[in-house]
């Protein structure tokens, strides 16, 4: 949403210093690693202090800084609340006697099974998105129109 958000505002438009798919896939990146706590940018924004701190930066620096900040906090400290509520609710629940279907938490299979489905949400959801600019750079302007 705030990729979208930027994408269609000027904040977006001037701070990118690639135009196209290649600048979309640089916001998207920028709010993708604010949520996803690493911190790293895909450099070509032109909203940085910079290492020497500069003390002019773009005007477009403020939007940005807020709007990363707010996605950091909706993507990493608001997503903590589902499961301290699920911990609350399955601690006050009474026991209840394994049976014929019941998939053990401590057994390998149950092990395998949450890395699969880890490893794949996630290999749906981000690399398809980010992947995109590039691609969309590569095959040039013919099937795109620009």
């Amino acid at each position: 949403m705030p990729t979208g958000l930027f994408a269609a505002s000027d904040w977006g438009i001037k701070a990118l210093s690639n135009p196209a798919a290649h600048g979309f896939a640089q916001m998207l990146y920028q709010f993708s690693s604010a949520s996803a706590n690493n911190g790293s940018a895909f450099d070509g924004l032109g909203v940085t202090y910079g290492f020497f701190n500069n003390p002019n930066p773009a005007p477009e620096a403020i939007p940005w800084d807020i709007a990363t900040g707010l996605v950091m906090l909706f993507s990493r400290f608001l997503p903590i609340v589902a499961p301290m509520a699920m911990a609350a609710f399955l601690g006050a629940k009474k026991p209840s006697p394994f049976g014929l279907g019941t998939l053990r938490d401590d057994s390998p299979t149950f092990a395998f099974l949450l890395l699969g489905t880890i490893l794949i949400i996630g290999a749906l959801l981000f690399p398809a998105c980010s992947n995109l600019g590039p691609i969309a750079e590569h095959l040039g302007p013919i099937p795109f129109g620009g």
